[in-house]
């Protein structure tokens, strides 16, 4: 038997009917109000046990989070620093590349400025004999001969006789370009 009915029942003997009928009701009423608070607190405990929880399980997964995070850091920046050192690798093969190449052409380049300036010195330095001794048809064209008069001469009589060396035009390449 319910409890509520056991009271109502003793009311009802001892005051009568209608005041047994209210305390039940009165009763009814506080019983379903206890129910409900209690209801609400056990709830109210479980949300707060569950968020409890949900905190301790997020601090949890957090931190394997972190964990998991520092690692992949490591091996990006590990990965990184190898990337960055092929990398200098490559670009100091090819800035040497870059260098021999320019180097060689820098080489090419002074070869034939060297040359060139030969070739001008060879034509200059033919100017200045053919202008010291314009008769090279001569037998005697080693020598060039001054008379008595000043003029060149080249079977004549002189007064001052210079023999013309033969040289060879040696053409080296300096080192620098500032060389002549």
């Amino acid at each position: 038997m319910d409890p509520i009915e056991a009271i109502k029942k003793l009311v009802t003997e001892a005051a009568g009917a209608e005041q047994a009928a209210a305390v039940a009701e009165s009763l009814t009423k506080f019983v379903e109000k206890t129910k409900l608070e209690a209801e609400k607190a056990t709830k109210l405990a479980v949300e707060e046990a569950v968020n409890e929880q949900k905190v301790k399980l997020e601090t949890e997964y957090l931190a394997k989070l972190d964990a998991h995070k520092a690692e992949a850091n490591k091996k990006i920046d590990e990965e990184v620093a190898q990337y960055e050192v092929q990398l200098g690798k490559r670009v100091k093969a090819k800035l040497e590349e870059a260098v021999a190449a320019q180097s060689e052409r820098i080489a090419k380049i002074h070869e034939q400025n060297a040359a060139q300036r030969g070739s001008k010195l060879l034509k200059e330095v033919e100017a200045l004999v053919s202008e010291m001794h314009p008769r090279a048809e001569c037998t005697g064209c080693r020598k060039v001969l001054y008379s008595e008069t000043g003029d060149p001469r080249c079977c004549g009589e002189a007064t001052i006789s210079e023999v013309l060396p033969r040289t060879t035009l040696r053409l080296e390449v300096g080192s620098s370009a500032g060389e002549p």
